[in-house]
C-alpha cells in the first residue's frame, strides 16, 4: 500500500462492507490498479463527508503514464518558486527594483533562465505587472509544493488541500534546493494515488461552486486547483506542456 493509501486508512479505518480483493491465479484485468485506486479514494472520501461523482472515469494507471524526470520536476518546481517570489515581493514590497534584482540574481545563480515556461517568461519580463497579474503567479507556491513532494523534499503528507501551503518552510527549501543531490521522484503508484485524490476532490469543490455553496470540509478552492494542475503535469497529462495543462473533472 502506497503512503496515501495508508494515510487514507488510517483515518478513515477499515470497512466491512468495502469488498475485500480475493487473491487467485488468473490473470488481473489490465486496469485493475487504476480501477481499485478510483474505489479506494472513493471509499475514504464518503466517509469523510465529501460527495463524489461516481460517474467518473479512472485515470492512468502505472502502465499508461510516464512520469516527468526528476530533473524536469525540479526544474518545474524552481521556475514556479520563482515566479511566485516575484509575484510575492512585488505584492508585498515598496520597492519593485529590489525584489526584481535578487530574483534576477537567483535565476542567474541557479541558471533558470531555460526553465521558464512562455507564461512565466513574460511576466518576468513585464516591467510593472499588474496587481491580478502579480496575485495569480503567487498562487504556484501552491503548485510547487506537490512537485517538492514528489521529489521526496517535503516529508509529511500533502493531506487534504484544505489550507495553504506553509510558506516560510516552503521557502527555505527552494533556498536550499540548489544544493539538493541525487534527485530521485517518489514511486508511481504514490504519485497516482495523489493525482486520483485532487482530481475527485477538484470535482467536488466545482460542484460545489456551481450550486453557490461553500467547498465540502473546508477544502480550499484555490490549493485545490494549483495542486491538481501540478499533479496532471507531474504524471503527463495528456502530454501538455506547463502553460498549456487543463484540470478536467
Amino acid at each position: 500500500m502506497s503512503r496515501i493509501g495508508e494515510w487514507l486508512s488510517r483515518i478513515f479505518g477499515t470497512d466491512d462492507k468495502v469488498p475485500r480483493v480475493v487473491p487467485f491465479d488468473g490473470e488481473l484485468p489490465s486496469d485493475f490498479h487504476a480501477k481499485s485506486r478510483k474505489a479506494r479514494t472513493e471509499t475514504a472520501l464518503v466517509r469523510l463527508g465529501v460527495p463524489i461523482n461516481r460517474h467518473l472515469p479512472r485515470i492512468e494507471d502505472e502502465s499508461e503514464v510516464q512520469l516527468r524526470s526528476p530533473e524536469e520536476v525540479f526544474a518545474r518546481f524552481s521556475a514556479l518558486m520563482t515566479c511566485a517570489l516575484r509575484a510575492d515581493g512585488l505584492l508585498c514590497e515598496p520597492s519593485p527594483h529590489a525584489v526584481d534584482s535578487k530574483i534576477r540574481e537567483t535565476i542567474k545563480l541557479r541558471q533558470l533562465a531555460s526553465h521558464f515556461s512562455p507564461e512565466e517568461t513574460a511576466y518576468l519580463a513585464e516591467f510593472s505587472p499588474t496587481q491580478h497579474q502579480s496575485v495569480q503567479f503567487a498562487w504556484q507556491y501552491e503548485a510547487a509544493l506537490p512537485l517538492a513532494w514528489a521529489l521526496g523534499r517535503w516529508d509529511d503528507e500533502l493531506g487534504l488541500p484544505d489550507q495553504i501551503v506553509d510558506l516560510p518552510r516552503l521557502v527555505e527549501l527552494f533556498n536550499t534546493a540548489s544544493e539538493w543531490q541525487n534527485l530521485d521522484l517518489r514511486d508511481v503508484s504514490e504519485i497516482l494515488d495523489q493525482a486520483d485524490l485532487i482530481y475527485r476532490l477538484h470535482w467536488a469543490c466545482r460542484n460545489a461552486s456551481q450550486a453557490d455553496e461553500e467547498a465540502p470540509v473546508g477544502l480550499d478552492y484555490g490549493v485545490v486547483m494549483e495542486r491538481h494542475k501540478a499533479l496532471n503535469w507531474l504524471v503527463g497529462y495528456c502530454e501538455l506542456e506547463w502553460d498549456d495543462v487543463t484540470t478536467d473533472t
